[in-house]
């Protein structure tokens, strides 16, 4: 899974549970995705089963889709923009 970068907790947080944290692998806008351990395998296959990278308002956002790419622009914009189309222009990235 080279398109992707995976993060483990240690398991010090609340309760002792451990997380994976996963984002694309390029350098891009996307905040880390927080799963739990056991969930890890079937949730990076939903969200991150290919990369495509689109420019939104200026921003790189990696995301399987142009539909995921908006609403993960969503989980970084400013409260303001939240819900608002904006064009999602591909980019050629290998």
């Amino acid at each position: 899974m080279e398109h992707i970068d995976i993060e483990y907790s240690r398991g010090r947080g609340k309760y002792g549970q451990q997380y994976v944290y996963v984002r694309p692998a390029k350098k891009c806008y996307n905040k880390s995705r927080r799963f739990k351990i056991e969930n890890a395998d079937k949730l990076i296959s939903k969200h991150f089963s290919h990369v495509n990278y689109y420019q939104i308002e200026g921003h790189t956002i990696g995301a399987k889709d142009e539909e995921a790419a908006l609403k993960e622009y969503w989980r970084v914009c400013d409260k303001a923009d939240i819900g608002k189309r904006f064009k999602v222009l591909p980019l050629n990235c290998p």
